[in-house]
């Protein structure tokens, strides 16, 4: 393979040895260099996402079990409260609106 370098064949800027600034810290470079085989042996890319994406699908589904749902009537009383927040809420809006407007037109 022409480019492909042996194990022993190192260049000169892979001897260079890169710490991190952070001496507990480990750095981004391995340890050791990863062998041929290793790589071989590695699962293909479109199966490992598969069995992700099927592990992740079961998982939503345990939690969708775990999850508990309101009843109708919880549902309804939980819509009543937001209503009636949201429309206390705007009307207070309303009136700080309305004073702040008489105020400026006051001043100015």
């Amino acid at each position: 393979n022409p480019g492909h370098q042996l194990s022993g064949d190192t260049g000169v800027a892979q001897l260079v040895e890169q710490r991190s600034p952070k001496p507990q810290a480990a750095g981004s470079s391995p340890a050791a260099r990863a062998n041929e085989t290793d790589v071989d042996n590695l699962p293909s890319k479109d199966s490992n996402m598969l069995a992700k994406t099927k592990q992740f699908l079961t998982d939503v589904s345990k939690e969708m079990q775990k999850v508990s749902w309101p009843t109708r009537e919880q549902l309804r009383e939980s819509t009543i409260v937001v209503i009636v927040t949201s429309l206390i809420i705007t009307g207070v809006t309303f009136i700080i609106d309305q004073a702040m407007t008489q105020v400026m037109k006051f001043i100015f």
